[in-house]
């Protein structure tokens, strides 16, 4: 039988996320939390990013505090050049 000790951190953890994270709105706050203490800056959706995002910069949005929106902006980007998306839901319960 294959050792699974190794894995037991990441397993604590992830139950840690789970129970503090019942609810999508638990789930966003939770997550806001994290990406405002590794130096995200929130903005408003309602608004244009147009001069606002720079090279390096981390960012995030909510909506109806239910969706989070994080993304960073590689240090070598230069307008024009595209971008790449990677998603993922999370549906508590």
């Amino acid at each position: 039988m294959k050792d699974i000790s190794e894995y037991i951190p990441f397993a604590e953890k992830a139950c840690d996320f789970f129970t503090n994270s019942p609810d999508p709105y638990h789930s966003v706050k939770n997550n806001v939390d994290k990406l405002e203490a590794a130096g995200y800056i929130q903005l408003s959706k309602r608004d244009p990013f147009a001069g606002k995002l720079e090279p390096g910069g981390k960012y995030y949005y909510t909506f109806n505090k239910t969706t989070l929106v994080a993304f960073s902006v590689g240090h070598k980007y230069q307008p024009g050049n595209g971008f790449k998306i990677i998603g993922g839901e999370f549906y508590g319960s």
